[in-house]
């Protein structure tokens, strides 16, 4: 409330013509964002003059004054227009040039002075009496978030445009934390002078007043017994990213956490330690690396001016930068993210600290990083070394692998990595004892525990190498379409290394790829794996594959691998709509298993290719089938005397002959029932009609075929006799 004096100071306008009412737009009262006159900011111009004046009407009148009522009519649907998908809207009483101007936070990727958001005409009358609405309850900002309910919307209105009651510093801060309690307004944030903090170290001020923002709802949050644990804790992540989001550059990001230490300054029961890892962790992961660089450059800079801080000792300033860089690194670490490589070694290398001043994770990294380097720098002769004879009991070497293998896989040296597993592969292959997955089944000592013997040294590195690469499997999988050629073929064998647990993430990646390479990287791999991964897969196959030359070459491929165990999953092609497919998988099944081949033959033989037909009788004939059913189906389409069915192609009939060929030379009674096939097949065929009788029968087949049935007989004529 500002008093009727007040509203009659405005250019000595009566209410209703300094103030106009109701939610309906006009020419004359509706503002346009003069940014860019884009229609975008046309609902937030709206609602800002409408809260303008629903506050100033609301103080103006008695409760419940129709005028007052009408003023709020339809301002909170215009709040959620103006709103659509964002998380909160802040007005803010700032000083970014020196002089206090209203602004408007958290709809575009900057605040928005008022002025330039509403029409000159109507924010030289409203901004100056909305700025003195601030400065009279000492209110710095206030945010309205999107979760607020139109009760909480309403009562906040109707509480903000009371008359102040300032009799003491914090009197009116304090009457309206305890009235937004009382009515559960749990989705506003508000600053206000009393809650400024860190003044004395002169910030900008977009962080001085996101620090004291959020120190304040720290403050406040307690206070709401009604909310649930839940609820307290999503309001709370709510309001960190609330207050984050805004400062969009790794400068202003790195005071930020840097200040964060003034959060939990006399809050009762706030853990400085896992308030700065939530903040931390609500940082968008692109912005990470940037302001761990403006934290090193930051050290460096308050290293150059430490002779002009005399009174000042810089050791607390460079610990609280550490501190947040060393978080900062193991969110990098966990999300994934690249670190770059000289990072931290610029800080030592500059004299800015010490190994030893460095934080204990610090310094471990950065050690781990120099052993790399020397690893990498001998690799050939510390491979040589792994794989001699004295390598169970050189325990030195064994856990500096152990230790850098982690970081040749974050630094993608994955030519290095892979050369150390297949070390570990060729340990493995001499060991008598595996477990289901591929891994030994001696697993790594835990930090601290007795050194292990001679004998179980270099299994237990190849599981911690193992359990490395499987917690690495998404970046491994990631690189796949961003790797050359090579280095491609580094990151499929340790993807192989790490065996079936790699096999899910890379049939969903063959099925999201596009990219050639990345299809024929991922089966590979699978290839290596083995049946636990290619079996899944080829359940898989015919969704994720579209192209029919795709699944054939894959048929193809593990047909000639072997393995008994893929025949019955390939044996499913056999039913392929393709041709060259349901081939290629009957090829491959013969190649695979002795055992399933025959019937599966036996089944081709009434498939609707011939080429399928004809691969059929010979894998047959191979085998040595006396099937019954093969046998008809020689007899049928040598005879070829029912209309009804398809005349073979020669190819099949050839094939056939040398089928009947191979089955008689296995006893004399085979050697009868072939040779009475094949006679039967060079009998002409009757002509029709009333003078068939006389006229010469038409042979059968052609001059190739009968060649083929004429080389047969005499081949089993000879086992007749």
């Amino acid at each position: 409330m500002i008093g009727q004096a007040n509203l009659e100071d405005m250019d000595g306008l009566a209410p209703d013509e300094g103030l106009p009412t109701g939610g309906a737009r006009s020419e004359s009262s509706f503002s346009t964002a003069t940014l860019a006159q884009n229609e975008d900011y046309e609902t937030l111009a709206q609602f800002t003059l409408s809260l303008i004046k629903a506050m100033l009407q609301a103080g103006f009148y008695e409760p419940g004054h129709p005028e007052a009522e009408k003023a709020q009519t339809n301002l909170y649907t215009e709040f959620r227009q103006a709103l659509e998908d964002r998380s909160e809207i802040t007005l803010l009483l700032a000083t970014p040039g020196g002089d206090p101007t209203i602004m408007i936070e958290g709809f575009g990727p900057a605040p928005l002075p008022l002025d330039e958001v509403m029409l000159k005409g109507m924010a030289d009358m409203f901004a100056p009496k909305f700025q003195e609405f601030f400065d009279r309850r000492h209110l710095l900002s206030f945010s309205l978030k999107k979760a607020i309910s139109p009760e909480e919307f309403h009562s906040f209105i109707a509480l903000m445009s009371e008359p102040p009651r300032i009799t003491g510093t914090g009197e009116e801060r304090d009457r309206l934390t305890a009235a937004f309690v009382e009515r559960d307004i749990i989705h506003i944030s508000t600053v206000f002078d009393e809650d400024i903090v860190g003044r004395e170290r002169r910030l900008p001020w977009l962080v001085e007043m996101a620090v004291s923002r959020l120190r304040r709802d720290l403050q406040v949050l307690p206070l709401y017994r009604r909310a649930s644990e839940e609820e307290l804790r999503s309001i709370k992540m709510q309001n960190i990213d609330d207050v984050i989001r805004p400062m969009r550059t790794p400068t202003l990001l790195k005071d930020f956490l840097v200040n964060c230490d003034l959060l939990a300054a006399d809050i009762d029961g706030l853990n400085e330690s896992c308030l700065e890892r939530e903040i931390i962790g609500q940082i968008a992961e692109d912005l990470l690396a940037p302001t761990a660089s403006a934290l090193v450059e930051d050290l460096e800079e308050l290293r150059m001016r430490s002779d002009a801080l005399q009174a000042e000792s810089t050791s607390g300033f460079t610990d609280r930068r550490l501190s947040v860089l060393q978080r900062l690194t193991e969110r990098l670490r966990h999300v994934g993210g690249e670190i770059d490589h000289g990072l931290f070694e610029s800080l030592l290398e500059q004299g800015l600290v010490t190994l030893e001043e460095l934080p204990a994770g610090l310094s471990y990294e950065l050690e781990t990083r120099r052993l790399a380097d020397d690893f990498i720098d001998r690799l050939d002769e510390n491979l040589r070394a792994l794989r001699g004879s004295a390598a169970a009991t050189n325990h030195e070497l064994v856990a500096i692998a152990e230790r850098v293998f982690p970081e040749l896989l974050q630094r993608r040296d994955y030519a290095a990595a892979a050369a150390l597993a297949e070390v570990m592969q060729q340990s493995q292959r001499t060991a008598p004892e595996r477990l289901e997955d591929g891994a030994l089944a001696q697993a790594a000592p835990p930090r601290g525990a007795p050194t292990p013997e001679p004998e179980g040294l270099l299994e237990a590195l190849s599981v911690s190498l193992c359990d490395a690469t499987r917690a690495a499997l998404p970046r491994l999988v990631e690189d796949l379409g961003q790797q050359e050629k090579e280095d491609r073929q580094h990151a499929v064998a340790l993807l192989a290394f790490v065996g079936e647990p790699a096999g899910p993430r890379l049939i969903e990646a063959y099925a999201d790829s596009d990219l050639k390479s990345v299809r024929l990287a991922s089966f590979e791999a699978m290839r290596q794996i083995g049946p636990e991964a290619l079996i899944p897969f080829l359940k898989r196959l015919p969704e994720i594959e579209k192209e029919w030359s795709g699944i054939r070459r894959i048929i193809t491929i593990l047909g000639e691998q072997g393995g008994a165990e893929l025949a019955t999953p390939i044996a499913h092609f056999l039913h392929h709509e393709n041709a060259h497919v349901r081939e290629a998988a009957l090829t491959a099944v013969c190649s695979l298993s002795s055992n399933e081949a025959e019937h599966h033959c036996v089944t081709a033989l009434r498939d609707r290719r011939p080429q399928v037909r004809a691969a059929a009788a010979a894998y047959l004939a191979d085998l040595g089938s006396r099937d019954p059913r093969a046998m008809e189906f020689y007899s049928t389409a040598l005879r070829a005397d029912d209309p009804a069915v398809p005349r073979e192609s020669d190819d099949v009939l050839v094939r056939i002959c040398r089928a009947l060929a191979q089955i008689g030379e296995l006893s004399v009674d085979d050697a009868t029932e072939a040779e009475a096939i094949l006679l039967a097949a060079l009998e002409p065929v009757s002509q029709s009609g009333l003078l068939g009788g006389l006229r010469k029968g038409q042979q059968r087949h052609s001059e190739r075929v009968r060649e083929a049935i004429n080389d047969t007989l005499e081949s089993v004529a000879t086992v007749g006799c």
